[in-house]
């Protein structure tokens, strides 16, 4: 989903005016078909969708399309609607914070369909509270996540690897440690990058002896050591790339690996889990109320 509040709420409204589309499209011919019938009633057209006819077909369809527009706009994140309210709120408050209240938004609306649908003995409205609760939480973490990982500094992260090898060794000796993607530098300047690959290919044809100027990729793809992890986890998506050399300014200063990018990414998971949140949220209100209460308080 695009970041963009703008962009958002255009792609979320799509699905919607899709099924709109189709509706106002059976509509007339359903109207048609039923007044030649003798249907003159709602109730009448509502009977024929139980029917197994071509009649009964485009009532179902057109019903279908029309519940299915009502019920993705209620403002339960992440349904539509909710995506809506999220996009509305991004403009006021910025995405993280507009995530955090439609998920509430989505929290309450489920809770809310849980209780009702165990109140009038329907078990399928449980099941779907539980169902957009659970994608509320997911979907809000995934943002936490994001925003956690464009604070953070690609230069934290990045493997000094030795300050990688230079174009004049040999195959063999860019393997020392084992095969890996490696920078290839001159006076701490970045030249080149040789991937493990190549290296591993040109190995296969007895090559070994070979500089590693004659198998470097000469135009790698550099990131300044202030990019965010999320621009350079962008970045490594549209290239196909799984490894990004860390610069500053023009000084080399590591590697950016795709596991790098796993292990940062189970960190920030760690940090956003419900669990430490929870944690979080009690610690603040326990100091508050320690402050408040004072010796009052138990352990105060």
């Amino acid at each position: 989903m695009p970041s963009d509040p703008r962009a958002e709420a255009a792609v979320t409204i799509a699905g919607p005016l899709v099924n709109v589309a189709i509706a106002a499209s059976i509509f007339p011919v359903v109207v048609a078909i039923g007044l030649i019938d003798g249907q003159t009633s709602v109730n009448q057209f509502l009977n024929k969708s139980i029917e197994v006819s071509p009649m009964g077909l485009l009532v179902s369809v057109l019903l279908f399309n029309i519940l299915n527009v009502v019920f993705n706009l209620i403002p339960a994140f992440p349904m539509d609607g909710g995506r809506l309210v999220r996009a509305a709120l991004t403009t006021v408050v910025g995405r993280e914070r507009a995530t955090n209240v439609a998920v509430i938004f989505g929290y309450a609306i489920a809770t809310a369909m849980i209780v009702f649908g165990i109140w009038i003995e329907q078990p399928t409205l449980p099941l779907i509270g539980l169902f957009v609760m659970y994608l509320a939480y997911v979907e809000g973490k995934g943002v936490r996540i994001e925003a956690m990982m464009r604070r953070m500094r690609i230069g934290q992260f990045a493997l000094w690897d030795g300050g990688g090898v230079e174009p004049d060794d040999g195959l063999k000796q860019a393997l020392v440690g084992g095969a890996r993607d490696v920078a290839v530098t001159v006076d701490g300047h970045v030249v080149g990058m040789l991937w493990r690959n190549d290296v591993l290919r040109a190995l296969r044809t007895a090559a070994a002896d070979r500089p590693v100027s004659e198998v470097m990729d000469r135009n790698p793809f550099t990131a300044q050591t202030s990019a965010s992890v999320h621009d350079v986890h962008q970045l490594m998506e549209e290239t196909n790339r799984w490894a990004v050399l860390v610069v500053d300014g023009d000084v080399y200063r590591g590697i950016f690996t795709s596991d790098r990018l796993m292990h940062v990414f189970r960190m920030a998971s760690e940090q956003t889990s419900l669990r430490r949140r929870l944690v979080q949220i009690w610690t603040v209100v326990n100091r508050r109320l320690r402050e408040d209460l004072g010796s009052a308080w138990p352990g105060g």
